[in-house]
Protein backbone atom coordinates (compact mmCIF):
# COMPACT_ATOMS: atom_id res chain seq x y z
CA UNK A 1 0.00 0.00 0.00
CA UNK A 2 1.63 3.78 -1.05
CA UNK A 3 1.93 5.63 1.90
CA UNK A 4 1.15 9.54 1.99
CA UNK A 5 4.39 10.86 1.47
CA UNK A 6 4.37 14.25 0.23
CA UNK A 7 7.76 14.79 -1.73
CA UNK A 8 7.74 14.32 -4.75
CA UNK A 9 10.44 11.66 -5.97
CA UNK A 10 11.18 11.89 -9.87
CA UNK A 11 13.15 9.36 -11.30
CA UNK A 12 15.19 10.04 -14.83
CA UNK A 13 15.80 7.06 -16.88
CA UNK A 14 13.93 4.08 -17.12
CA UNK A 15 16.47 1.33 -17.31
CA UNK A 16 17.40 -1.37 -14.82
CA UNK A 17 18.80 1.05 -12.77
CA UNK A 18 15.55 3.57 -12.06
CA UNK A 19 12.74 0.72 -12.47
CA UNK A 20 14.38 -1.41 -9.84
CA UNK A 21 14.81 1.73 -8.15
CA UNK A 22 10.94 2.14 -8.39
CA UNK A 23 9.98 -1.27 -7.56
CA UNK A 24 11.76 -1.05 -4.10
CA UNK A 25 10.62 2.16 -3.55
CA UNK A 26 6.65 0.39 -4.11
CA UNK A 27 7.61 -2.26 -2.01
CA UNK A 28 8.52 0.65 0.84
CA UNK A 29 4.79 2.01 0.57
CA UNK A 30 6.74 5.44 -1.26
CA UNK A 31 5.80 6.30 -5.32
CA UNK A 32 7.56 7.43 -7.25
CA UNK A 33 7.32 8.84 -10.93
CA UNK A 34 9.62 7.63 -13.49
CA UNK A 35 10.47 9.14 -17.28
CA UNK A 36 12.43 7.42 -19.93
CA UNK A 37 13.66 8.86 -23.04
CA UNK A 38 13.32 6.31 -25.20
CA UNK A 39 9.84 4.37 -26.56
CA UNK A 40 10.02 1.91 -24.31
CA UNK A 41 11.91 0.81 -21.11
CA UNK A 42 14.87 -0.80 -19.93
CA UNK A 43 17.98 0.81 -21.53
CA UNK A 44 20.47 -1.74 -22.17
CA UNK A 45 18.48 -4.41 -20.15
CA UNK A 46 16.32 -5.05 -23.25
CA UNK A 47 15.19 -7.33 -25.45
CA UNK A 48 14.58 -6.99 -29.68
CA UNK A 49 12.45 -9.88 -31.31
CA UNK A 50 13.02 -9.69 -34.86
CA UNK A 51 11.42 -13.18 -37.30
CA UNK A 52 11.04 -15.25 -34.01
CA UNK A 53 14.52 -13.85 -32.60
CA UNK A 54 15.20 -12.89 -29.22
CA UNK A 55 18.23 -10.41 -29.25
CA UNK A 56 19.47 -8.97 -25.94
CA UNK A 57 21.51 -5.91 -26.62
CA UNK A 58 24.94 -7.18 -26.06
CA UNK A 59 25.41 -10.51 -23.54
CA UNK A 60 23.00 -9.69 -20.34
CA UNK A 61 24.10 -12.80 -18.04
CA UNK A 62 22.92 -12.61 -14.13
CA UNK A 63 25.96 -13.36 -11.75
CA UNK A 64 25.10 -13.59 -8.17
CA UNK A 65 27.47 -13.26 -5.55
CA UNK A 66 25.27 -11.55 -2.60
CA UNK A 67 22.69 -13.82 -0.61
CA UNK A 68 19.89 -12.10 -1.03
CA UNK A 69 20.40 -11.05 -4.65
CA UNK A 70 19.20 -14.74 -6.48
CA UNK A 71 15.85 -15.28 -4.04
CA UNK A 72 14.58 -11.72 -5.14
CA UNK A 73 15.31 -12.47 -8.81
CA UNK A 74 13.63 -16.48 -8.16
CA UNK A 75 10.79 -14.24 -7.01
CA UNK A 76 10.53 -11.63 -9.67
CA UNK A 77 11.06 -14.21 -11.96
CA UNK A 78 9.27 -17.54 -10.30
CA UNK A 79 10.08 -20.68 -13.10
CA UNK A 80 11.15 -18.50 -15.63
CA UNK A 81 14.71 -19.00 -14.59
CA UNK A 82 17.65 -21.17 -15.60
CA UNK A 83 21.00 -21.81 -14.59
CA UNK A 84 23.99 -22.52 -16.00
CA UNK A 85 27.76 -23.51 -16.44
CA UNK A 86 29.75 -20.76 -18.04
CA UNK A 87 31.43 -22.13 -21.48
CA UNK A 88 33.58 -19.04 -22.14
CA UNK A 89 36.45 -19.35 -24.57
CA UNK A 90 39.30 -17.44 -26.37
CA UNK A 91 40.63 -17.66 -29.74
CA UNK A 92 43.73 -17.27 -30.00
CA UNK A 93 47.26 -18.63 -31.79
CA UNK A 94 44.67 -20.26 -34.15
CA UNK A 95 43.19 -22.23 -31.31
CA UNK A 96 39.81 -22.18 -28.80
CA UNK A 97 40.97 -22.16 -25.51
CA UNK A 98 39.47 -22.35 -22.30
CA UNK A 99 38.62 -18.67 -20.12
CA UNK A 100 40.65 -16.91 -18.65
CA UNK A 101 43.79 -17.45 -20.35
CA UNK A 102 45.74 -17.07 -17.56
CA UNK A 103 44.57 -20.25 -15.65
CA UNK A 104 43.78 -22.29 -19.37
CA UNK A 105 47.25 -22.48 -21.02
CA UNK A 106 46.13 -26.41 -22.04
CA UNK A 107 46.43 -26.59 -25.84
CA UNK A 108 48.57 -23.68 -26.42
CA UNK A 109 51.88 -23.90 -28.21
CA UNK A 110 54.46 -25.40 -26.00
CA UNK A 111 56.48 -22.12 -26.56
CA UNK A 112 53.88 -20.15 -25.10
CA UNK A 113 52.88 -22.68 -22.61
CA UNK A 114 57.08 -22.37 -21.24
CA UNK A 115 57.09 -18.93 -21.45
CA UNK A 116 54.12 -17.99 -19.80
CA UNK A 117 54.76 -20.32 -16.88
CA UNK A 118 58.58 -19.36 -16.41
CA UNK A 119 57.27 -15.82 -16.53
CA UNK A 120 54.86 -16.12 -13.88
CA UNK A 121 57.43 -17.19 -11.76
CA UNK A 122 59.68 -14.76 -12.68
CA UNK A 123 57.02 -11.91 -11.50
CA UNK A 124 56.50 -14.13 -8.33
CA UNK A 125 59.70 -14.29 -7.57
CA UNK A 126 60.27 -10.06 -7.93
CA UNK A 127 57.29 -9.18 -6.54
CA UNK A 128 58.65 -7.26 -3.28
CA UNK A 129 60.70 -5.62 -5.98
CA UNK A 130 57.63 -4.64 -8.38
CA UNK A 131 54.84 -4.18 -5.88
CA UNK A 132 53.52 -0.67 -6.67
CA UNK A 133 51.55 -0.16 -9.96
CA UNK A 134 51.31 2.97 -11.24
CA UNK A 135 48.93 1.38 -14.72
CA UNK A 136 47.23 -1.37 -15.72
CA UNK A 137 50.12 -2.37 -17.67
CA UNK A 138 52.75 -2.15 -14.52
CA UNK A 139 50.00 -4.47 -12.50
CA UNK A 140 49.59 -7.03 -15.07
CA UNK A 141 53.45 -7.62 -15.53
CA UNK A 142 53.51 -7.86 -11.59
CA UNK A 143 50.68 -10.27 -11.38
CA UNK A 144 51.08 -12.49 -14.69
CA UNK A 145 54.36 -12.29 -15.91
CA UNK A 146 55.47 -10.93 -19.26
CA UNK A 147 54.48 -13.68 -21.34
CA UNK A 148 50.81 -13.72 -20.09
CA UNK A 149 50.54 -10.18 -20.29
CA UNK A 150 51.90 -10.17 -23.64
CA UNK A 151 49.88 -13.06 -25.07
CA UNK A 152 46.21 -12.09 -23.84
CA UNK A 153 46.63 -9.15 -21.24
CA UNK A 154 47.78 -6.25 -23.01
CA UNK A 155 46.05 -7.09 -26.42
CA UNK A 156 42.61 -7.93 -25.33
CA UNK A 157 42.46 -5.06 -23.27
CA UNK A 158 44.25 -2.54 -25.67
CA UNK A 159 41.49 -3.87 -28.10
CA UNK A 160 38.57 -3.59 -25.31
CA UNK A 161 39.57 -0.23 -23.83
CA UNK A 162 40.67 1.70 -26.79
CA UNK A 163 43.11 3.30 -25.09
CA UNK A 164 46.78 2.95 -23.82
CA UNK A 165 46.90 0.18 -21.06
CA UNK A 166 50.00 2.79 -19.47
CA UNK A 167 46.74 5.56 -19.49
CA UNK A 168 44.15 3.31 -17.32
CA UNK A 169 44.26 2.62 -13.83
CA UNK A 170 44.01 -0.68 -12.48
CA UNK A 171 41.28 0.19 -9.83
CA UNK A 172 38.41 -1.71 -11.42
CA UNK A 173 39.97 -4.93 -11.91
CA UNK A 174 39.04 -6.07 -8.14
CA UNK A 175 36.93 -9.36 -8.50
CA UNK A 176 36.97 -9.39 -12.67
CA UNK A 177 40.21 -9.89 -13.53
CA UNK A 178 41.33 -13.89 -12.26
CA UNK A 179 44.76 -13.64 -10.41
CA UNK A 180 45.63 -17.20 -10.29
CA UNK A 181 48.16 -19.49 -7.89
CA UNK A 182 50.92 -21.52 -9.56
CA UNK A 183 49.28 -24.65 -8.86
CA UNK A 184 45.93 -23.51 -10.96
CA UNK A 185 48.28 -22.14 -13.91
CA UNK A 186 50.01 -25.39 -13.71
CA UNK A 187 46.61 -28.11 -13.23
CA UNK A 188 45.43 -25.90 -16.17
CA UNK A 189 48.58 -26.54 -18.31
CA UNK A 190 48.72 -30.52 -17.92
CA UNK A 191 45.14 -30.94 -19.17
CA UNK A 192 41.90 -28.95 -19.55
CA UNK A 193 41.06 -27.69 -16.51
CA UNK A 194 37.23 -28.47 -16.08
CA UNK A 195 36.93 -25.97 -13.00
CA UNK A 196 35.40 -22.64 -13.99
CA UNK A 197 36.95 -19.72 -11.83
CA UNK A 198 36.24 -16.05 -11.99
CA UNK A 199 32.88 -13.86 -10.99
CA UNK A 200 31.22 -15.34 -13.53
CA UNK A 201 31.89 -18.95 -13.50
CA UNK A 202 28.05 -19.77 -13.27
CA UNK A 203 25.02 -17.31 -14.08
CA UNK A 204 21.40 -17.07 -14.56
CA UNK A 205 19.07 -16.32 -17.23
CA UNK A 206 15.63 -16.58 -18.03
CA UNK A 207 13.91 -19.62 -19.83
CA UNK A 208 11.73 -17.40 -21.98
CA UNK A 209 11.84 -14.02 -23.42
CA UNK A 210 14.96 -12.84 -22.77
CA UNK A 211 16.50 -10.33 -20.68
CA UNK A 212 13.93 -8.08 -20.78
CA UNK A 213 11.46 -10.10 -18.75
CA UNK A 214 13.74 -8.96 -15.81
CA UNK A 215 12.77 -5.18 -16.46
CA UNK A 216 8.90 -6.51 -17.06
CA UNK A 217 9.03 -8.44 -13.69
CA UNK A 218 10.48 -5.36 -11.89
CA UNK A 219 8.10 -2.41 -13.68
CA UNK A 220 4.71 -4.88 -12.87
CA UNK A 221 3.27 -3.04 -9.91
CA UNK A 222 4.87 0.24 -11.36
CA UNK A 223 2.09 2.96 -12.07
CA UNK A 224 4.03 6.07 -13.02
CA UNK A 225 6.41 5.26 -15.96
CA UNK A 226 6.54 7.78 -18.76
CA UNK A 227 7.61 6.67 -22.04
CA UNK A 228 9.59 9.24 -24.89
CA UNK A 229 10.26 11.99 -22.58
CA UNK A 230 13.71 13.34 -23.16
CA UNK A 231 15.20 15.62 -20.46
CA UNK A 232 15.76 19.32 -21.89
CA UNK A 233 16.43 21.09 -18.72
CA UNK A 234 17.19 20.24 -14.69
CA UNK A 235 16.86 23.59 -12.47
CA UNK A 236 17.51 22.65 -9.52
CA UNK A 237 16.87 25.85 -8.29
CA UNK A 238 13.34 25.67 -8.90
CA UNK A 239 13.05 22.00 -8.60
CA UNK A 240 11.47 22.39 -12.10
CA UNK A 241 12.44 19.41 -15.29
CA UNK A 242 11.65 20.46 -18.79
CA UNK A 243 11.31 17.60 -21.32
CA UNK A 244 12.13 17.96 -25.16
CA UNK A 245 8.09 17.19 -25.79
CA UNK A 246 7.09 20.29 -24.33
CA UNK A 247 6.24 18.32 -20.90
CA UNK A 248 7.61 20.10 -17.67
CA UNK A 249 7.34 18.57 -13.91
CA UNK A 250 8.37 19.75 -10.62
CA UNK A 251 9.97 17.47 -7.85
CA UNK A 252 10.85 17.33 -4.29
CA UNK A 253 13.78 14.55 -4.41
CA UNK A 254 15.71 13.97 -7.80
CA UNK A 255 17.61 10.56 -8.67
CA UNK A 256 18.96 10.38 -12.21
CA UNK A 257 20.24 7.58 -14.00
CA UNK A 258 21.30 9.44 -17.16
CA UNK A 259 25.06 8.90 -18.22
CA UNK A 260 27.32 11.48 -16.12
CA UNK A 261 28.64 12.83 -19.83
CA UNK A 262 25.04 14.31 -20.62
CA UNK A 263 24.39 16.46 -17.65
CA UNK A 264 26.40 19.72 -18.08
CA UNK A 265 23.91 19.68 -21.07
CA UNK A 266 21.03 19.33 -19.38
CA UNK A 267 22.01 21.14 -16.09
CA UNK A 268 21.12 24.59 -15.56
CA UNK A 269 23.74 27.12 -15.40
CA UNK A 270 26.75 24.66 -14.76
CA UNK A 271 30.10 26.35 -13.58
CA UNK A 272 32.35 26.19 -16.08
CA UNK A 273 35.21 24.56 -13.95
CA UNK A 274 32.81 21.52 -13.38
CA UNK A 275 32.30 21.55 -16.76
CA UNK A 276 35.93 21.15 -17.65
CA UNK A 277 35.87 18.01 -15.50
CA UNK A 278 32.42 16.57 -17.06
CA UNK A 279 34.75 16.56 -19.97
CA UNK A 280 37.58 14.78 -18.52
CA UNK A 281 35.39 11.46 -18.72
CA UNK A 282 36.18 8.87 -21.25
CA UNK A 283 33.77 5.90 -21.99
CA UNK A 284 33.63 2.88 -24.43
CA UNK A 285 31.10 2.69 -27.10
CA UNK A 286 29.85 -0.83 -28.22
CA UNK A 287 29.22 -1.71 -32.03
CA UNK A 288 26.76 -4.77 -31.43
CA UNK A 289 25.82 -7.56 -34.28
CA UNK A 290 23.63 -9.66 -33.94
CA UNK A 291 22.23 -12.69 -36.68
CA UNK A 292 19.49 -15.26 -36.91
CA UNK A 293 21.02 -17.78 -38.63
CA UNK A 294 19.25 -21.21 -40.60
CA UNK A 295 21.56 -23.55 -38.99
CA UNK A 296 22.00 -25.10 -35.48
CA UNK A 297 25.58 -25.80 -35.68
CA UNK A 298 27.56 -22.97 -33.77
CA UNK A 299 29.83 -24.39 -31.02
CA UNK A 300 28.52 -25.07 -27.77
CA UNK A 301 30.07 -22.09 -26.12
CA UNK A 302 28.63 -19.26 -24.12
CA UNK A 303 30.45 -16.75 -25.59
CA UNK A 304 34.08 -16.15 -26.97
CA UNK A 305 36.63 -13.35 -26.51
CA UNK A 306 38.91 -12.30 -29.28
CA UNK A 307 42.39 -10.38 -28.06
CA UNK A 308 44.28 -10.27 -31.64
CA UNK A 309 43.99 -7.35 -33.68
CA UNK A 310 43.18 -8.75 -37.29
CA UNK A 311 39.86 -9.63 -35.80
CA UNK A 312 37.36 -6.77 -35.45
CA UNK A 313 35.44 -7.50 -32.63
CA UNK A 314 36.75 -8.58 -28.90
CA UNK A 315 33.37 -11.16 -28.02
CA UNK A 316 31.23 -13.21 -29.51
CA UNK A 317 28.28 -15.07 -27.54
CA UNK A 318 25.70 -17.21 -28.48
CA UNK A 319 22.23 -16.46 -27.77
CA UNK A 320 21.10 -20.22 -28.48
CA UNK A 321 23.22 -21.04 -25.85
CA UNK A 322 21.61 -19.18 -23.63
CA UNK A 323 18.29 -20.70 -24.04
CA UNK A 324 16.61 -22.50 -26.63
CA UNK A 325 13.64 -20.28 -26.91
CA UNK A 326 15.51 -17.35 -28.06
CA UNK A 327 16.07 -18.67 -31.97
CA UNK A 328 12.96 -20.78 -33.91
CA UNK A 329 13.61 -24.25 -33.71
CA UNK A 330 16.42 -25.66 -35.71
CA UNK A 331 17.81 -22.36 -35.91
CA UNK A 332 20.84 -20.18 -34.05
CA UNK A 333 21.80 -17.05 -33.22
CA UNK A 334 24.79 -14.70 -32.53
CA UNK A 335 25.85 -11.81 -31.14
CA UNK A 336 29.42 -9.30 -31.93
CA UNK A 337 30.80 -6.85 -29.85
CA UNK A 338 33.35 -3.94 -31.35
CA UNK A 339 34.44 -1.54 -28.98
CA UNK A 340 35.29 2.08 -30.17
CA UNK A 341 35.97 5.50 -28.60
CA UNK A 342 36.56 8.97 -29.34
CA UNK A 343 40.58 7.74 -29.95
CA UNK A 344 39.73 5.23 -31.65
CA UNK A 345 36.65 4.61 -34.30
CA UNK A 346 35.14 2.77 -36.24
CA UNK A 347 33.98 2.76 -40.24
CA UNK A 348 30.30 2.32 -40.00
CA UNK A 349 29.92 1.96 -43.70
CA UNK A 350 32.84 -1.15 -43.24
CA UNK A 351 32.65 -2.34 -39.84
CA UNK A 352 29.51 -5.00 -40.55
CA UNK A 353 31.81 -7.00 -43.49
CA UNK A 354 34.54 -6.71 -41.39
CA UNK A 355 32.84 -8.63 -38.92
CA UNK A 356 31.40 -10.77 -41.28
CA UNK A 357 35.14 -11.44 -42.67
CA UNK A 358 36.55 -12.18 -38.86
CA UNK A 359 33.26 -14.94 -38.13
CA UNK A 360 34.48 -16.63 -41.05
CA UNK A 361 38.04 -16.57 -40.40
CA UNK A 362 37.23 -18.12 -37.02
CA UNK A 363 34.76 -20.82 -38.79
CA UNK A 364 31.88 -19.50 -36.70
CA UNK A 365 30.37 -18.55 -39.94
CA UNK A 366 31.04 -21.34 -42.86
CA UNK A 367 29.39 -20.33 -45.53
CA UNK A 368 26.04 -22.83 -45.51
CA UNK A 369 24.15 -20.73 -42.89
CA UNK A 370 21.02 -18.22 -44.66
CA UNK A 371 20.95 -15.23 -42.78
CA UNK A 372 17.11 -14.63 -41.32
CA UNK A 373 17.44 -11.87 -38.87
CA UNK A 374 19.53 -8.83 -38.24
CA UNK A 375 19.92 -6.36 -35.63
CA UNK A 376 22.20 -3.84 -35.30
CA UNK A 377 22.84 -1.56 -31.86
CA UNK A 378 25.45 0.99 -31.45
CA UNK A 379 25.80 1.97 -28.02
CA UNK A 380 27.28 5.12 -26.73
CA UNK A 381 27.69 4.61 -23.49
CA UNK A 382 28.83 1.10 -22.61
CA UNK A 383 31.65 1.25 -20.20
CA UNK A 384 33.42 4.28 -18.46
CA UNK A 385 37.13 4.29 -18.95
CA UNK A 386 39.19 4.26 -15.72
CA UNK A 387 41.99 6.37 -17.02
CA UNK A 388 43.77 8.11 -14.53
CA UNK A 389 41.69 11.50 -14.15
CA UNK A 390 39.03 9.12 -13.41
CA UNK A 391 39.06 9.20 -9.03
CA UNK A 392 39.31 13.04 -8.93
CA UNK A 393 37.15 13.76 -11.13
CA UNK A 394 34.20 11.72 -10.20
CA UNK A 395 34.78 13.02 -6.84
CA UNK A 396 34.57 16.81 -8.53
CA UNK A 397 31.32 15.94 -9.63
CA UNK A 398 29.33 13.79 -7.13
CA UNK A 399 30.29 16.97 -4.56
CA UNK A 400 28.60 19.05 -7.81
CA UNK A 401 25.59 16.90 -7.73
CA UNK A 402 25.26 16.59 -4.56
CA UNK A 403 25.24 20.43 -3.98
CA UNK A 404 22.59 20.36 -6.72
CA UNK A 405 20.34 17.93 -4.65
CA UNK A 406 20.68 15.41 -6.94
CA UNK A 407 21.24 11.86 -7.02
CA UNK A 408 23.10 9.76 -9.83
CA UNK A 409 23.19 6.77 -9.40
CA UNK A 410 23.61 3.77 -12.05
CA UNK A 411 26.75 2.33 -14.19
CA UNK A 412 26.07 5.37 -16.09
CA UNK A 413 24.73 7.40 -13.59
CA UNK A 414 27.44 6.46 -10.87
CA UNK A 415 30.06 6.13 -13.79
CA UNK A 416 31.45 2.81 -12.65
CA UNK A 417 31.60 -0.96 -13.58
CA UNK A 418 28.67 -2.53 -12.64
CA UNK A 419 27.05 -6.17 -13.20
CA UNK A 420 23.09 -5.86 -13.19
CA UNK A 421 23.34 -7.26 -9.71
CA UNK A 422 25.42 -4.53 -8.38
CA UNK A 423 22.61 -2.32 -10.02
CA UNK A 424 20.25 -3.84 -8.37
CA UNK A 425 21.50 -3.24 -5.02
CA UNK A 426 22.23 -0.50 -5.08
CA UNK A 427 18.61 0.67 -6.10
CA UNK A 428 17.29 -1.12 -2.95
CA UNK A 429 20.07 0.39 -0.28
CA UNK A 430 18.62 4.15 -1.78
CA UNK A 431 15.53 3.07 -1.53
CA UNK A 432 16.41 2.22 2.10
CA UNK A 433 17.66 5.54 2.51
CA UNK A 434 15.06 7.72 0.92
CA UNK A 435 12.23 5.53 3.36
CA UNK A 436 13.95 7.61 6.16
CA UNK A 437 14.64 11.09 4.61
CA UNK A 438 10.89 11.43 2.65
Amino acid sequence: MINSCKKKIVILGGGLSGISLGYFLNKLGIESVIYEKEPTIGGLCRSKIKNGFIFDICGHLLHFKHKTSLPLIKDLLKDNLVYHKRSSWIYSFNKFTKYPFQANLYGLPNSVIKNSIVDFIKAKIDTEKNSLSNNFLEWSYVNFGKSITDYFMAPYNRKFWTVPLEDLSYKWIDGIVVTPTLKQIVDGTIEENNRNVGYNSFFWYPKEGGIDNLIKAFSQPLKSIFTGYDVEGIDHIKKKITFKNGKKCKYDILISTIPLPELPNIIKNVPLKINKVFKKLQWVSIFNLNLGLTENHRPKKHWIYFPENNLKFFRVGFFNNFSNYNTPIGSSSIYSEVSYSNGRCIDNKKIVSEIFKGLKTVGILNGKSQELARVINDIKYAYPIYNHDYKDSLDIIKKYLSDCNLNSIGRFGGWKYMSMEDVILESERLSSFLLKNV
